[in-house]
């Protein structure tokens, strides 16, 4: 991104990303980060380069990666179900909201890349 605007740019930029794998909740489903909370949880993270989900039951791994640090947010997908027991939850994916933020002079450009990896780990 370049900016030409008379004063300086001062914002944010954000990409989300909706990734699912097999469960939310379930054991050894969780998200690569030092307490691994489990994907359906909710939170954010300051000063990330890159953020996993992991699923070991099916032994795979989601890998997102960037050049410059991050906020991460994440928060599950949801759809809403009528049952015999009344209104439920159902677990789709999560939602990752990555954002950076931008100070750009007149004339200066910014540039960001991720990156996704999925990679196959030995089932549990």
């Amino acid at each position: 991104m370049r900016w030409f605007g008379d004063e300086p740019f001062d914002g944010r930029w954000a990409v989300q990303w909706n990734l699912a794998l097999t469960a939310g909740d379930a054991s050894g489903r969780y998200l690569r980060l030092a307490d691994r909370p489990a994907l359906r949880s909710r939170g954010g993270v300051q000063g990330l380069y890159a953020i996993g989900l992991c699923d070991e039951w099916i032994g795979v791994e989601i890998g997102l990666e960037w050049i410059e640090p991050a906020h991460v947010g994440w928060g599950p997908v949801e759809t809403v179900s009528i049952s015999e027991g009344g209104f439920e939850r159902i677990y789709q994916g999560t939602a990752l909201l990555i954002t950076w933020p931008l100070g750009i002079a007149r004339g200066r450009e910014w540039a960001q890349r991720v990156t996704l990896t999925l990679t196959a780990t030995p089932p549990a």
